[in-house]
């Protein structure tokens, strides 16, 4: 388990799907799969500063080489482009080798190395900015893993001026249920507990965020798969800004003849309000 995985199952349970989250708003076509080629198209409806909506299309090819070694592009309408190359184990057992470039306002060259052997695994990162000036920043993390419990830390590191980020993080995982804690410093500190808990017909996940000088912040979340297992319905509440979050997902393969999953997510306030400032969102992702 890498240093990623701490608190992931919590964390993506109460951001994926709602209207908050950055997948949002996406129509999603997976060209036919291929043992050697795959591509998926992408437009998503986003909404600028001004108030003014755009609609931003993606390309992303995936090749795989062999069994080791798979090449990935990314195009954007954006004129953002980006393509990489992934070697997994194809020189030392437990290597996996990314050599990423960019091109964004600038060029970024990154190089990560992961390894993971057992109990242990680590990552680092070389990302390089290339513009005037140069700048270089390390990304390193690590995690280990003794039978229920996982435990890691990340450092960002920017060459020139030391430190810039870090993070620590714990998780105890039996069976359907997991806890974990955290502490994080990017832009401002915050520290808190994630917990999942999978039962027999709901599951349900919780979160507390401190940040010094704020509330508390917490997350309450739960869902639960329709009878006949085409779909489910998931909610959250936001305290203490009182935010209901709901999604809808369902499988559209029996009427449609193709693999496909509908999302729609809604949220709106409750203690300002019942249902005011209500925001809506749709997803669609087609396999063809």
């Amino acid at each position: 388990m890498s240093f990623a995985d701490i608190g992931k199952i919590p964390r993506d349970f109460l951001s994926k799907d709602f209207v908050t989250s950055k997948d949002i708003n996406k129509v999603i076509l997976n060209g036919p799969k291929s043992e050697k080629l795959q591509v998926k198209f992408t437009g998503q409806k986003l909404a600028g500063k001004d108030g003014a909506t755009n609609v931003l299309t993606t390309i992303e090819p995936v090749y795989n080489v062999d069994d080791k070694t798979t090449v990935r592009a990314t195009l954007k309408s954006t004129t953002e482009v980006s393509g990489e190359v992934e070697s997994n184990g194809k020189y030392v057992e437990g290597l996996k080798t990314i050599f990423k470039v960019e091109h964004l306002k600038d060029y970024k060259v990154t190089l990560t190395e992961e390894y993971k052997k057992k109990e242990l695994n680590g990552k680092l990162d070389i990302e390089t900015v290339i513009q005037k000036p140069v700048s270089v920043t390390l990304k390193a993390e690590g995690a280990y893993t003794y039978k229920q419990f996982v435990g890691g830390a990340r450092a960002v590191f920017k060459v020139g001026a030391g430190l810039n980020e870090w993070g620590v993080g714990a998780q105890y995982k039996e069976g359907d249920y997991n806890v974990s804690v955290f502490a994080d410093k990017k832009a401002k500190f915050e520290c808190g507990a994630r917990f999942f808990y999978n039962l027999p017909k709901v599951a349900v996940a919780a979160e507390v965020i401190n940040t010094p000088g704020e509330e508390l912040k917490y997350g309450l979340g739960w869902t639960r798969n329709l009878v006949d297992r085409t779909g489910s319905v998931k909610a959250k509440v936001e305290l203490p800004t009182g935010r209901f979050n709901f999604a809808y997902k369902t499988e559209l393969g029996r009427a449609t003849n193709v693999n496909s999953q509908l999302t729609v997510a809604t949220s709106f306030d409750t203690f300002s309000g019942f249902g005011a400032n209500p925001k809506f969102g749709v997803n669609l992702d087609v396999q063809l």
